[in-house]
This record gives structure tokens, sequence and C-alpha cells, in this order.
């Protein structure tokens, strides 16, 4: 029988276990459809609550979305775990610049984005500029559904760039010889494993760091060099509806950087964690592994950076103890 005592103990353990649940943060990592975004929130994911009073979720999102819920802060989307510069540009300007609601991390990535073509095919037709597409027979030699332009893939749904992309081909006078493809970037990847088999020609959008350069001769076509304000004249979608109408951009990408970036209000309501976030470095070597496993070997990107913890416990407690 329990005693008055026991039932008020009860009662005192009960109240400390709610409080402490209470205490306990839950913070939300963005993943972006890409294989290095996926990694990067499991890793992520993994080290945070396995080092601190915090439960971690992750949301598949887009980068407005992840930006806007970062601004909010109110942890429904609390760390873009990939964001790009430049691509991003404009969402960093509006939320780290003028708004101060998202703070970007210090330790970026380089990495490298342009228009690729497989190297039989450069060699073959002697293909080394933007401009050497503008050829009716390139053009042919890649129009897959007859209508008489080729097709070139500028990105996904979503990306950044896939806009900015289209952009630059109608200013390099593409546009009368190509349609752009959009689809997932994994259509892509087994349309590039199909291509490379049978040495069939193929015009995509490339980056690094990715797994593609590690298992394909991949050749990126010359493009006018980047200079400051060359891409000023950029208007995303989610700012202007009529955004390819208004747009100029007449240059190539710089050599960029990828960051981590985290809303604000997590310094107030997880300050460890931010501090946290703010020493993880990582490096395109890094990256491209885990693009060439989860995308290309098809390893599970959840078991993929379980492991990963576990092999590179000295990296990781360089993030943890500066």
């Amino acid at each position: 029988m329990r005693t008055k005592k026991t039932l008020v103990a009860l009662a005192i353990c009960a109240g400390i276990q709610a409080s402490s649940a209470a205490a306990t943060e839950k913070i939300n990592l963005g993943e972006l459809n890409w294989p290095g975004s996926k990694v990067i929130a499991n890793i992520l994911k993994i080290v945070i609550e396995n080092n601190f009073d915090v439960e971690v979720g992750i949301v598949p999102s887009t980068n407005p979305v992840v930006y806007k819920a970062m601004d909010a802060g109110n942890g429904d989307i609390d760390v873009h775990t990939d964001t790009t510069r430049p691509n991003q540009d404009n969402l960093i300007k509006e939320y780290v610049g003028e708004r101060g609601t998202v703070v970007l991390s210090k330790n970026g990535y380089d990495n490298i984005q342009g228009t690729c073509i497989p190297g039989y095919m450069q060699d073959k037709y002697g293909i080394n500029s933007i401009y050497d597409l503008a050829d009716p027979e390139i053009a042919t030699m890649v129009d897959e559904d007859g209508d008489g332009k080729g097709e070139w893939w500028p990105g996904a749904n979503g990306w950044a760039v896939t806009p900015v992309e289209q952009v630059k081909y109608r200013e390099y006078g593409l546009t009368e010889f190509y349609d752009p493809y959009i689809v997932e970037e994994s259509v892509v990847l087994a349309r590039l494993q199909d291509a490379y088999a049978k040495e069939e020609p193929l015009v995509f959008f490339c980056y690094k760091p990715n797994w593609t350069f590690t298992v394909y001769d991949l050749r990126v076509l010359d493009e006018p060099e980047y200079y400051e304000g060359c891409m000023d004249g950029m208007v995303q979608p989610t700012d202007d509806p009529n955004w390819y109408e208004n747009s100029t951009v007449s240059c190539g990408w710089p050599v960029g950087k990828s960051y981590l970036a985290w809303s604000i209000t997590l310094e107030e309501r997880a300050p460890d964690v931010a501090v946290f976030l703010g020493n993880v470095q990582l490096n395109g070597d890094i990256v491209t592994d885990f693009n060439y496993h989860v995308s290309y070997k098809g390893v599970d990107a959840v078991e993929y950076a379980t492991n990963w913890v576990a092999e590179n416990t000295d990296l990781i407690d360089s993030w943890l103890n500066q």
C-alpha cells in the first residue's frame, strides 16, 4: 500500500521528469534534395544528439523555405545544412545581411559549377567553350524528344542555380538550339551512366564536389569570366514571377563556397549547439566522398552518416572542443 509520503515523492519525481523533458530543446535541420545536404544533416543530427541535451529532427525542404523558417525563428527549421554562395546570395543578403535573423558559418568549403560534357564528346567534336554549343549539329545530337532542339539539364527544381543557368543560356544565344530539361538529379545521373556506356553526347549542369568527376571524365566548358557584379542582374523566382524576362546574367560562376547557416534564435535556445555549428569544418574531398557513397554506391544516407561519425571521431572532437 502506498503511503501519503510515497505518493508525494512520486509526484515530485514526476514533476522533475516532466520539467526535465520540457527543458530539452528540439531543433530541426533542413535537408535539401542533394546527397551532400542529406549526409551532412544526418551527421549533425547524430553528433548533436550524442553531445547536447537536444532532440534533433530532419525536415526535407527547399532553399527559400529553409531561409524563411530560420527567419521566423520558431523552430520549424533551424539550420540550413549546405547553403552555397553565390547561388543563394539573394537569400543570404536578405536574411543574414538585411534582417539579421540568420547566421552564416565562417567555415566554408570550395565548389565549382558550370556546364559539362563527356570527355569523349569534347575530344571528338572539339567543343571547348559554351559558345561552341551554338551549333545546330551539336544540338541535334542531344535532341532526345525529336522536336529539333537539344535538351540540356540546368539543375533540379528548387535549386537556386537552375533559373540562373536558364538566363545564362538565353544570354549566350543558346535558347534557339536547346530547351531546358528540369528533372531531379537522380534522373540525370542515371542518364549520364547510360550515356557513358554508349558514348552518347550529353550537355548538363555540373558541380564539384561531386562523385561524377571521380567516376567519369567530365569536361567543364569555358564561359565568360566572372567579375564583380556580373550576376547582380539575376532575379530569383521567389522574388519576381517574371524573373526570366527581368533577369540578366552574362558570366560564368566564380569559385564558390558552401556553408552551414542557422537561425539566430538558436544562440538563445541552444547556445552550445550554435557554437558547435560555427566550428564544423568540411572540405571538398569529404563532401565528394559523401556524394560518391550515397548517390553512386547507393548507400543509405543515415547508414553512411552513422558509419562516418564512428570513423571520424578525431575530426568531430575538434569541432566539439574548440
